[in-house]
């Protein structure tokens, strides 16, 4: 399938990825705040641009590290002579990078969908750290931890 796809269009696939993960991340863990409280609009504005920062960096270095990790298991795993007898021509190194940039786009789409499901994870916290437990006091302890 990456073989069908020109690299421009993989490289928006890749984007696309990842700007819908932040996008999900931040809508489905209630990071985005509106100026709904007392104060000026500026530090919303600023706190949901460092949040959206924040999130498109990690998302997009989780991605290059998915990136390298497949296409490293795919030189191993997957034979030039079998891929070239599957795609009908010559193999080269540009598709074991087309096949690892669809697939971290994937995992990327799968693992943030995933974060829905883990009750365990949050998110917030990982993401706006002590000055949100400042902001936000905890309405009250987890079963006495």
């Amino acid at each position: 399938m990456s073989a069908a796809l020109s690299t421009g269009r993989l490289l928006m696939i890749g984007l696309l990825a990842v700007s819908l993960m932040v996008l999900w991340l931040m809508l489905s863990n209630g990071l985005w705040e509106r100026a709904e409280r007392a104060g000026p609009t500026e530090v919303f504005l600023y706190y949901n641009l460092s949040t959206v920062l924040t999130l498109s960096l990690v998302v997009l270095s989780l991605y290059l590290a998915l990136f390298v990790v497949i296409l490293a298991a795919s030189l191993v795993v997957i034979d030039p002579d079998f891929m070239a007898e599957i795609m009908d021509g010559p193999v080269g190194f540009s598709n074991y990078v087309d096949i690892a940039w669809l697939s971290a786009a994937l995992g990327v789409v799968a693992g943030g969908l995933g974060t829905s499901f883990d009750q365990t994870t949050d998110l917030r916290q990982l993401t706006q750290g002590r000055r949100e437990v400042q902001r936000r006091p905890e309405p009250e302890q987890h079963g006495g931890r």
